[in-house]
């Protein structure tokens, strides 16, 4: 049908000689120089190969209101905000990590998680709470589940925080600033 055919890269960590996509493929635009740079086997498709940075409406996600009051919280709080998917590799247990240390020396500090449970991904997030729940952090961690006011969240946070092990451009960095 002469139709193109483009392939978004962001996940993809290798080229095979195998894979139909190589060959079919009239475009790979990938999210970052460093992503494209570290793709293995790129040399079979480099000729082809562009970046292409992902878009953000910057005026949307600065055009938030602050819902604390809605949230639960004080605004006195100091509010460390995250917003991810509940996965290992996007670590969430670094956050817990992080909490545990930073509440002992300031009782004001609350941390926020905005993001659904990934797939597959429940165990983790048992564990998660479970080690929330050890440690005393009930009242200082929050899960609140998917939400379609981020610009609102956004503005109400002092602090990002999205501690990833596995990140090949995180959009909600630039949405954060």
């Amino acid at each position: 049908a002469r139709i193109p055919i483009i392939s978004h890269v962001h996940n993809f960590d290798h080229i095979g000689n195998r894979n139909i996509i190589t060959y079919i493929t009239d475009r790979f635009l990938f999210v970052s120089e460093n992503h494209m740079k570290n793709m293995k086997n790129i040399e079979l498709i480099k000729k082809k190969s562009s970046v292409l940075y992902n878009a953000i409406d910057y005026k949307y996600y600065a055009s938030g209101i602050n819902i604390r009051k809605s949230l639960g919280l004080n605004d006195d709080d100091i509010i460390i905000g995250s917003i991810s998917q509940i996965a290992q590799h996007k670590g969430i247990d670094i956050i817990c990590k992080t909490a545990q240390i930073c509440c002992k020396e300031n009782d004001k500090i609350q941390f926020i998680i905005v993001g659904p449970v990934g797939n597959g991904e429940s165990d983790y997030f048992l564990e998660i709470k479970k080690e929330i729940e050890k440690n005393n952090l009930t009242d200082k961690i929050k899960f609140l589940g998917s939400r379609k006011d981020i610009p609102d969240f956004l503005a109400s946070i002092d602090v990002f925080f999205l501690p990833t092990r596995q990140e090949t451009f995180g959009l909600v960095i630039g949405e954060a600033l």
